[in-house]
Order: C-alpha cells, then structure tokens, then sequence
C-alpha cells in the first residue's frame, strides 16, 4: 500500500496545522476542555513517525497504568481512522507502535517511578500528556536525555489544561519568555469535531463556577477557590488490611463509567479508582466487574453502591451475581454525602489520576455575587458522585460490614 501524506493534515483542526511543522525544542498545547489537542498531538505523533526517519518517539504519561485508556488507544485510533493500520505493528505488553515501511517507533512510558527517565534510551521526541501531572525535574531530566545528532529535530510537546496560576508550568516557561518554547492556546470553540451537548456543558460553566469556566472553557490560568475537599493526600498502595470495603459507580456512556474502591481502616478512607472510561455498557461494565473480581482486586463480600436513577442497570449487575445497592435519594441527599465525605480522613492512591484530578477541582457553586451555594459544580464529579455513593452511602451506615 503507497501512503501519502498530502491529505492527512486535513483531518486536524484548522489551528493546529501549522504545529506540524514547528520545531521549538517544547511545544506546549495549552487550552480547555474538549479543544481536541490531545488529538493533534496524536496526530504530529504519527505524522512525523511516517514522515521522517530514524525516529523513536516516547508517549509519556505520570503514571503507567493510564496510558492504555488514554495515549495508547488515541494514537491506535488515529492509525486506524487515516486507514493505516496494515502499515503499523501494534502490541499492547509492552505497549509499541512501529512504522513498518522505515521501523520508526512509538513507545509509551509511565514516570511514576523516577528513574524510569534512565531507562528511556536514545529518545527522538516526547510528548507528555496531562503536563500537570509532571515535576519540574522530570522536565529538566528529560530535556537532558533528549541528546545526540539526529536527522531530526528534537523537542519536548506537552499537553495541559492551565488548572493553577502556582503550578511550575507557569513560572517555568510563562513568566519569562523562552526562545525554545511555542505554545498554542486552544478553546473548544477551535474544535469542528466537538459535539454541541459538550459544548454546552462547557458553556454552562459560567453560570456556576467562573473560575472552572475560565479554566476549561476559555483555556486560561485559573485560581482555583471554593474546593470542597482539602481533607486528602497520596499514598502509593491500599493497605493490605482494613476494616470495611465498598465500591462506588456512577454510570455513564457518553460521559465517563467511573468505579472508585474505599476501603476504611482506623476511621480513615483509603481511595483507588478502577475505572474512568466512556463508552462503556452494562454488559461491559459487568465484564469489567467479572475481570477484577477474578484477579482479586474486589471480592463478594465488597458491596457496591451505584446511582439510584439507573435501577434497571443495577438490577442487572446484581443479576449478574454481585451485592449491589442503589445509592439514597431525597432533599440534600448530595450535600449529606459530601459532608459525610469531608469528615473522613482520605488518602488517594498516587495511579488514581482522573480521581486526583476530579478532587482538585471539585468546587462549590457561586451566585451571582460571588456567595457559595451548599451546591457542588455539576462538571468533571464522576469519581465524585461515586466516592459520594461509596462513602456517604454506605461506610457511614451502621451496622457496619466487616471485610475478613
């Protein structure tokens, strides 16, 4: 098969084909929500891997256990809807893409551990995904590990929403000008592929939290205010020992499915979340539950509780052989939950990163004059409402269950 590349960049976004072509040593792709720059970056991933020669791009994310719902099945996607997918060699253990035409790589790698840096040997190019997520020094590390004479030029791309105006990301590479850094500024509005329900809930920000809105919908630095929780930290593991367990879901298919674990031990809430995905069925989400249940990460006697306005779905879940409830409802039923939430404790395990990501921006509502609202922001609280079922559902209850 003859491949040409005449047409490919058609299939971008107007506003990023020019970034095909940019060099600079760090190419940073800031904007809000649904701006489609994690797909452009994809897009320059594949793109130079075809074109150019003697390549071995790394895809880097935080953690390594996001990388397969996330950068790997988005650069898969990506070769299959340019038709390329007899021309690439794909492997998911480890996870690798090759060129087959010139053998051009594409590895992807997690940075949890800091000296997996060390083990990335003889890089061309990186993207980072979610750079939030990154330190300072794993920047510096693999600015100097990305070395050496190449046929190509080198450079650093990352892809971020502009969350904090404290984070690093500000102060390193926006607080004074960088001859080695471009950065594009991108909003959905720039996005001809975003469908028009997520547009508004987007837009919609406005009239809850200007904050969030200036955030994910206009791309700009925002000062995060009105959290609701500052009550939590990061621990590498779950105990191995605790007291009582139950997992908590909220459902979704356009929106993320999200299934969170709370195990409590000493009157304080360990957090892992176990799924983040869109798209997802019942019948796939029982697949799901049937997978870690055989590999032991929940057990029979680890009660779910799921949203009380999907009966029919928890009703097949539990047809399906698991102890499952459907979460209260009634006047306040949110706000007693968060408050029971805010009471313990919470310690989230350091690969939960949609998790981490949903607490660090969970806030309340404003009014139009700036007041809170005992009334959360309705946007990105996946993970939420189910650590709201989990917990304020059922950990709270008494009797209590004791897992052995």
């Amino acid at each position: 098969m003859k491949v040409s590349l005449k047409n490919v960049p058609k299939r971008t976004n107007k506003v990023y084909r020019p970034y095909y072509l940019n060099d600079s040593r760090f190419l940073l792709l800031m904007g809000g929500a649904g701006s489609g720059k994690s797909v452009f970056a994809s897009q320059k991933v594949l793109y130079r891997t075809i074109a150019q020669l003697k390549h071995r791009y790394i895809v880097l994310r935080k953690v390594a256990s996001t990388l397969k719902d996330s950068v790997f099945n988005r650069i898969q996607g990506e070769i299959y809807s340019w038709g390329l997918e007899d021309l690439f060699h794909i492997t998911k253990n480890p996870m690798e893409i090759i060129y087959k035409p010139n053998g051009n790589e594409i590895l992807f790698k997690g940075l949890d551990i800091p000296e997996k840096i060390k083990s990335i040997e003889k890089p061309t190019s990186v993207w980072c995904e979610e750079l939030t997520e990154f330190t300072e020094l794993d920047i510096i590390q693999l600015n100097l590990r990305l070395r050496g004479n190449l046929p190509n030029y080198k450079q650093i791309m990352g892809s971020f929403n502009p969350i904090s105006v404290t984070h690093w990301i500000k102060r390193f590479f926006f607080d004074n000008i960088r001859e080695d850094t471009s950065v594009l500024k991108t909003t959905y509005r720039d996005n001809a592929w975003l469908n028009k329900e997520d547009a508004r809930v987007l837009e919609d920000l406005v009239n809850q939290d200007p904050n969030l809105h200036r955030i994910y919908a206009l791309g700009e630095w925002g000062v995060l205010k009105g959290l609701i929780y500052n009550n939590w930290d990061i621990v590498d593991d779950l105990p191995e020992s605790y007291d009582k367990a139950t997992i908590g879901i909220d459902f979704g298919f356009n929106n993320p499915t999200a299934v969170i674990l709370c195990l409590e031990k000493d009157q304080e809430v360990y957090e892992k979340e176990l799924l983040y995905r869109s798209g997802m069925t019942n019948t796939d989400l029982i697949s799901f539950l049937k997978e870690i249940k055989k590999d032991g990460i929940i057990n029979e006697n680890m009660k779910i509780v799921a949203d009380c306005a999907e009966p029919d779905r928890i009703e097949e879940i539990e047809r399906a052989g698991f102890w499952i409830e459907k979460s209260k409802k009634g006047p306040g039923s949110v706000k007693k939950r968060i408050d029971v939430v805010k009471s313990k404790k919470t310690h989230i395990t350091k690969d939960s990163v949609n998790l981490k990501k949903e607490k660090q921006s969970y806030s309340w509502k404003e009014d139009k004059d700036g007041n809170t609202k005992d009334e959360p922001v309705k946007f990105m609280d996946h993970l939420m409402d189910a650590e709201g079922y989990a917990i304020g559902n059922s950990l709270d209850d008494e009797p209590r269950i004791t897992v052995f």
